[in-house]
């Protein structure tokens, strides 16, 4: 099985980058208050804390795209 060629540090600089970082820091803050199970909504609504606005576009919609890219 052929993997891709990869360069280390690539999602450093992948196109949704600060979208994934926020994500990532949804679950962290999640896991400090010891949760370990999130739904969309409440990523969105940590996201909604954190950034004090809405995430541009929807939420769902935004993931789902992500995991296409």
């Amino acid at each position: 099985m052929a993997f891709p060629s990869q360069e280390p540090f690539a999602h450093l600089s992948a196109p949704n980058a600060a979208f994934y970082r926020e994500i990532l820091r949804a679950f962290a803050r999640a896991k400090e208050r010891f949760i370990v199970h999130l739904r969309p909504e409440d990523v969105a609504a940590d996201l909604r804390r954190a950034l004090r606005s809405s995430p541009p576009g929807s939420f769902s919609g935004r993931c789902k795209r992500a995991c296409r890219a």
